[in-house]
């Protein structure tokens, strides 16, 4: 008997404890990333022997992105030289738990091999969030090659 009190006093302790503690949880931000996002990835492009920029590539970029929580998705397009359109998807999850809130994020466009045939590229990284701008760099790989690089995007208004 006197330990089923124990027991029941013990449980009654969690859980009055529990009431009155601070979540742990993340908190979604308080701007929401849904909308337009125009801007440009940036990649630069080595000599052969991989030893000095040559210049960098420029592309540009839009986003149509919703978000739920912590969680962001939508569309994306590169939008190459020449107007050709790589459509893709866009995934990342929030982070707000430091001073500056990120978003890691995932993306892949459907793109051609220099042969003609359809492949898929991927590129991936964390970015710096704030209300109507989102930068940072990543890594990447298409048919080609591997690649690092910038992506720099505004909101649309």
């Amino acid at each position: 008997m006197l330990s089923q009190r124990f027991v029941a006093f013990a449980v009654f302790l969690a859980l009055s404890s529990a009431c009155g503690s601070h979540s742990t949880l993340p908190v979604a931000p308080s701007t929401d990333l849904s909308g337009r996002w125009q801007g440009y990835v940036e990649v630069p492009v080595f000599s052969p022997d991989g030893s000095e920029i040559v210049f960098s590539q420029r592309t540009a970029l839009k986003l149509q992105l919703d978000q739920t929580g912590l969680d962001v998705g939508g569309s994306l397009h590169l939008v190459l030289d020449g107007g050709l359109d790589l459509p893709g998807t866009w995934s990342g999850v929030l982070n707000t738990s430091d001073s500056q809130t990120t978003m890691a994020f995932f993306a892949k466009y459907q793109a051609e091999a220099p042969a003609g045939t359809p492949c898929e590229g991927t590129f991936s990284g964390t970015l710096n969030v704030t209300t109507q701008d989102i930068q940072g760099s990543f890594t990447g790989n298409n048919c080609v090659r591997s690649y690092t690089g910038n992506l720099t995007a505004t909101k649309d208004q």
